[in-house]
């Protein structure tokens, strides 16, 4: 652990849910299509992750949806991480387990791979998975590579430089690039120059 990051984790209990409080400041809202995939992945996978609580407040941080289901589908009791944190505290853990990894950027050509590998024979987890894909962008970029003919390989031009790198290569980059980027292509070479060093 990073010698000045606190662990602010002071204990791991199995709780019954009904003992945990909804946070009432909690700003997630969560559809019954999610819940019901929450439930088909409790079904093939369980518990991979702990609800986090606070030791001081009993008030969930993270994991409401989890608790909902687990409270809807007669769980005895759920993995509990407790944390210890002022109440201004628990707010800013609100925020920033719910915006960071709406900031993450998708790897779109492993989120494909893994896609077709989860998805393979089982239905529930199939349209999940085509549901993520749908919101990520995913589909459109298939349906987009699938109307046109693919190469084999893609030639890279630097300056008086060519060489050759697999499709598959080429898109995993531009992809990168554009998940930073956009589409912007003066931003788009200005970053292609920063990578080069030029």
């Amino acid at each position: 652990m990073h010698p000045t990051w606190q662990s602010r984790i002071v204990r791991h209990a199995d709780v019954a849910p009904g003992d945990l409080l909804s946070h009432p400041d909690n700003i997630k809202i969560h559809t019954e299509e999610q819940e019901a995939a929450m439930v088909a992945l409790f079904a093939r996978v369980g518990w991979a992750a702990a609800v986090l609580v606070s030791a001081r407040t009993g008030r969930i941080i993270d994991g409401h949806m989890r608790v909902n289901v687990a409270l809807r589908q007669n769980a005895p009791t759920v993995p509990v991480d407790y944390v210890d944190l002022t109440d201004e505290e628990e707010r800013k853990a609100l925020l920033y387990l719910t915006r960071l990894p709406q900031f993450a950027q998708l790897d779109r050509i492993n989120l494909a791979d893994v896609i077709d590998q989860v998805s393979a024979g089982d239905d529930a987890i199939s349209k999940m998975a085509e549901a993520f894909a749908r919101s990520s962008g995913l589909l459109r970029a298939q349906k987009l590579m699938a109307e046109r003919e693919t190469p084999q390989f893609m030639d890279i031009v630097i300056g008086d430089f060519t060489f050759q790198i697999s499709w598959p290569e080429y898109i995993h980059w531009r992809m990168g690039i554009q998940d930073i980027c956009k589409t912007r292509k003066p931003t788009i070479n200005a970053e292609i120059r920063f990578r080069l060093g030029l």
